[in-house]
């Protein structure tokens, strides 16, 4: 028998917070998705721990969990067909936690660093880590992890992140977890109504607007290579294009990138 009930959340919601599950502890609440199969066969419901003691980040990387009373969520989402790549639908979820700290009163202190990170005063606040599967053999489900930094101060995390990231509370935002979950799955969900609509381009257009990598100078690799280009835009499937020394394009849709700061 399982250990955890699904409970309503937002009523009225079809694709983003419409149920719940609230675990105290987990090692991850993505792997904790991927893990128990029959949820993905709920689109709508997000996932909430207390805890985690392996989160997860892009690149595998280890996900810290600070010290602090942090947002840790996944989203079960079920996208449009054309909208399944996760390049596209992490620049979606991040749009939906950007407008949700701007909507707390930092609206002219956040940015959105590609792919997958929220930025206040520069320092990162959260991070965002989309992984697909599918059910019924052909129907394609994004469990969108989130978590965001919200209680406390930078000192809680070690060393190698002191100086890189922040927290809402430092920035002078109080705000529990819980209700912080509330405002971005109302984010995501208007986003979601936005994108079966029809209306994709004009969201990433908003999320070009509030962009700071735009402009700027990245070491990115490609066929081994390792290439050096401008940043100028990105695409319908969330792919930065790029322009190199000589003028040529490039999308970079994956792996690992340095900016430089000319």
């Amino acid at each position: 028998m399982s250990s955890w009930r699904i409970k309503p959340f937002l009523r009225d919601h079809v694709y983003a917070g419409r149920s719940l599950i609230f675990l105290k502890e987990i090692d991850s609440t993505n792997r904790f998705c991927l893990r128990e199969k029959e949820l993905l066969e709920c689109p709508g419901l997000v996932v909430r721990a207390q805890k985690q003691s392996a989160g997860i980040g892009r690149m595998g990387r280890r996900w810290e969990q600070g010290e602090g009373n942090h947002l840790f969520s996944s989203f079960i989402l079920r996208p449009p067909p054309r909208m399944e790549r996760i390049p596209t639908m992490t620049l979606l979820c991040g749009l939906a936690l950007l407008r949700t700290i701007k909507g707390l009163g930092l609206n002219n202190r956040v940015s959105i660093k590609w792919p997958n990170d929220i930025l206040l005063n520069g320092k990162k606040v959260s991070g965002i880590l989309c992984q697909s599967t599918t059910v019924d053999k052909n129907k394609k489900i994004i469990v969108a992890g989130i978590g965001v930094n919200v209680g406390g101060n930078a000192n809680q995390f070690s060393n190698e992140l002191i100086n890189k990231a922040t927290t809402l509370e430092e920035q002078g935002i109080t705000i529990t977890p819980g209700k912080l979950l509330e405002h971005i799955a109302v984010q995501l969900e208007r986003i979601m109504q936005d994108v079966s609509k029809g209306h994709l381009s004009k969201l990433l257009d908003e999320w070009v607007q509030n962009s700071m990598c735009l402009g700027k100078t990245i070491i990115f690799h490609e066929n081994d290579r390792k290439l050096r280009g401008i940043i100028t835009s990105i695409d319908e499937y969330g792919r930065l294009i790029v322009r190199d020394i000589y003028g040529a394009f490039h999308l970079v849709e994956s792996g690992e990138i340095n900016y430089h700061y000319d």
